[in-house]
């Protein structure tokens, strides 16, 4: 798929616009949707106004949340765009899922797309005349609104309370955590218009395990109107359902310079939304502070919800849970519903992607939750015989607790439930660095990096900690640029990378030195600090790694990864001898792994590894070679086919390998190239 570049490297979303194949040239007066609203004298254009909300206009600086902002409570938003779960037909709006007279709220497995679980639930997205008369409007049939693009975001209720974005209503404590709701959006998908009305459907990737009841998702949506559809976005008012935040009512805030020209029919069109910079009122604002937050019972007229519940069990992981008091909205961060440790409560978890330890022995312990997920890294319900795993740490890490074994490097865990287990790890008083593996018999079901420190961390020595909040977890609560000045403890927002601006332009909780301008161009302005830290050794990083992908329509998927690493100091890797495991991360979710135990064979008196099996007997993988001329600096070949990566996406990948209680790690950034998906 061809791409616009500088929109590219910078969206926190990006959505794909279906192609627009006939222009018709028409008047605004002609849109009858608009008939009855409010004009704009200066335009003579209707005014932009969310459904139920005062009007509310940015000021001359054209920036909201300033001192200029109007709001002007003498106009109320009318219903002109509504969501309805279900293949609507009908001439019109019937009620949302949970309102009186409207259906059950829907049940889906989450997944849908290319993931291959789950399910996706149908839409309909409908113009309405906003007349009240059935009570939520007529569908507006007219013609004038034909191949208009659609906008089709779903958010989720992550807190449980019942609304989706930030409220008073239940006091300010968790104000973060309901940000997080309207900034982290949970599905999207694109349409078009036709006749008033859009019929399709939608997946989302977050989701709960049914005995939490599952995770309350609202879908919004968005259309840019406009005379003519050959020069989109140009001189229309756009019309939406309610959202927890305000869309920019600025095309020129949304796509390119609001003077796109007319979508070209072989190459699809983008559209940009960044949750992360538009504006959402303080809670607590006496006017706008609570009517933003989308009610999930159907009293809300515009949108409508459906349940996403966890699909199948399909593994373990490590994850922390987030206390309201100190956490931070960040864009890229997913949390996870989990039950309680008594199971009685829902709480949020986040996966512990590094461990931090001092090197003190017993003084300092940590306890992490194990728990069992699905595909797309949901805490789900195991069936009923449970999820057996085994935990098995390397050398300097302990498992305490439980400890059924008395081995303290191993322990057997039955997860019978989605409450999971409570892992308490501990150092054994010396500085060094290792991983807990997750295992299922031979199969690696995850790996966490553990690094244990005298003091604290920061490798790349930018002046960022790995973890400055000092949470034992590195990247739970990304440096923005401000901390720099104002000293707020946060973490590396960009680790293995010297960094020290900590800048973050999308403010996803990613630097731009690991994501936009300066991965795809580090010649780029603004980007001479991002440098790559010293040499990489045990638990270091590749200095060279490229993971391609290739698919074809009816063919096995086939994974070809090249890399370099160069060993610490004193150092020795035999994979010969040492089981070696590979894994392939992206957006916390696990999309490969394998465990070659012992499996390599050594040429003799050489550092040359490698392991053939033409069937692929072991996770598809038929070729793998680890070789070096001086003992010190490595090349890794690793090439496998039949693997199924099917939620692989142009999200920035992670790769993991380990050979025996070395550890090594990799961050790349991937895009879309015909049938390959190249990282690197």
């Amino acid at each position: 798929m061809k791409r616009l570049s500088a929109m590219h490297r910078r969206l926190l979303c990006i959505v794909t616009l279906l192609t627009m194949t006939q222009a018709m040239v028409l008047t605004a007066a002609a849109q009858e949707v608009f008939t009855g609203d409010p004009v704009d004298p200066a335009t003579t254009r209707p005014y932009p106004i969310l459904p139920g909300l005062p009007l509310l206009l940015p000021g001359d600086d054209e920036e909201f949340g300033t001192a200029d902002d109007v709001i002007n409570a003498g106009y109320i938003g009318d219903t002109d765009l509504a969501v309805r779960v279900g293949s609507i037909v009908g001439s019109s709006v019937p009620p949302p899922a949970g309102a009186p007279g409207g259906p059950t709220i829907a049940q889906i497995v989450a997944g849908g797309g290319s993931t291959g679980v789950g399910a996706e639930v149908d839409l309909t997205i409908l113009v309405s005349d906003g007349s009240g008369s059935p009570p939520y409007g007529g569908v507006v049939t007219d013609s004038d609104l034909d191949s208009r693009p659609i906008a089709i975001y779903a958010f989720a209720d992550l807190d449980g309370d019942g609304v989706v974005g930030p409220t008073n209503a239940d006091g300010s404590t968790d104000n973060a955590l309901e940000r997080q709701e309207a900034t982290a959006y949970v599905g999207r998908q694109v349409g078009s218009l036709s006749a008033g009305r859009h019929l399709g459907s939608l997946g989302v990737h977050v989701a709960a395990p049914a005995s939490l009841g599952g995770l309350a998702v609202v879908v919004s949506a968005g259309v840019y109107t406009g005379t003519d559809p050959a020069t989109q976005y140009s001189d229309g008012t756009p019309i939406h359902t309610l959202w927890p935040y305000m869309p920019p009512p600025d095309p020129k805030r949304v796509i390119g310079n609001g003077n796109s020209p007319a979508p070209d029919p072989d190459v699809p069109s983008e559209i940009e939304f960044s949750p992360e910079k538009n504006y959402l009122p303080a809670p607590d604002h006496p006017l706008l502070g609570t009517p933003f937050a989308i009610p999930t019972n159907g009293t809300e007229p515009s949108t409508d919800q459906f349940l996403s519940i966890s699909g199948a069990v399909h593994a373990a992981a490590f994850f922390a849970e987030v206390d309201p008091a100190f956490f931070r909205s960040v864009a890229r961060v997913w949390l996870r519903p989990a039950p309680s440790t008594t199971g009685g409560s829902r709480v949020l978890v986040l996966t512990a992607g590094e461990l931090e330890l001092p090197a003190d022995a017993t003084a300092t312990q940590r306890d992490l939750r194990l728990l069992p997920v699905d595909l797309l890294g949901n805490v789900a319900d195991p069936d009923a015989g449970g999820l057996s795993v085994d935990l098995i740490a390397t050398p300097g890490i302990r498992i305490v607790a439980p400890d059924t074994d008395s081995d303290t490097s191993t322990e057997t865990v039955i997860l019978a439930t989605a409450v999971g287990a409570t892992i308490t790890l501990d150092d054994d008083g010396a500085s060094g660095s290792g991983r807990v593996d997750i295992l299922s018999g031979s199969r690696i079901l995850g790996t966490l990096p553990v690094t244990i420190n005298t003091s604290a961390a920061d490798a790349d020595a930018d002046g960022a900690l790995e973890d400055g909040n000092a949470s034992a977890l590195a990247g739970d609560l990304p440096c923005a640029a401000d901390d720099v000045t104002t000293l707020f403890p946060c973490d590396d927002n960009c680790g293995g990378i010297v960094n020290p601006s900590q800048v973050d332009d999308d403010e996803n909780g990613l630097g731009d030195c690991c994501d936009g301008v300066c991965v795809a161009d580090p010649l780029e302005t603004g980007c001479s600090e991002c440098a790559v830290a010293g040499n990489p050794g045990p638990a270091g990083g590749f200095e060279k790694m490229r993971v391609v992908v290739r698919r074809v329509s009816g063919k096995p998927d086939k994974l070809n990864i090249r890399g370099r690493f160069d060993l610490g100091s004193g150092s020795t890797i035999d994979p010969s001898i040492e089981d070696t495991s590979l894994a392939v991360l992206q957006d916390d979710v696990l999309q490969y792994s394998v465990l070659l135990s012992s499996a390599f064979e050594q040429s003799s008196g050489s550092f040359r590894y490698r392991y053939r099996d033409p069937d692929g007997t072991i996770a598809g993988t038929r070729k793998a070679l680890i070789a070096s001329s001086n003992g010190v600096s490595f090349k890794l070949s690793w090439k496998a086919t039949g693997v199924a990566l099917v939620t692989l996406t142009q999200s920035p990948l992670t790769l993991d390998l380990a050979v025996g209680d070395d550890a090594y790690s990799a961050v790349r950034a991937c895009v879309q190239k015909g049938t390959r998906i190249v990282c690197k």
